[in-house]
């Protein structure tokens, strides 16, 4: 999967290594851009639903998961009005 997104290993190593040790921070300060494009869906209720669409061509389902935001009732609010807008 790392090499499928050009992820490089030893950070990807590096990150697990941090949160395996409890250092949270470290393996966020870890994390790159070309990873969060790879392994996460996030930005505007738009940008969201784009992705999402884009990632049921190829899979049987999408889970939505923790960490949602910053505020998790206005992030799943949002959520829901993406997903309703989708099954139309």
């Amino acid at each position: 999967m790392l090499d499928r997104h050009g992820i490089d290993h030893e950070t990807a190593d590096e990150i697990g290594d941090a949160i395996s040790a409890g250092e949270f921070e470290r393996a966020f300060d870890l994390v790159t851009e070309p990873m969060l494009e790879a392994f996460c869906v996030a930005g505007t209720p738009e940008t969201v639903a784009e992705r999402t669409e884009k990632l049921r061509e190829s899979a049987d389902s999408v889970v939505f998961a923790s960490p949602l935001g910053p505020d998790i009732e206005a992030a799943i609010d949002l959520l829901g009005a993406v997903v309703d807008r989708q099954r139309r």
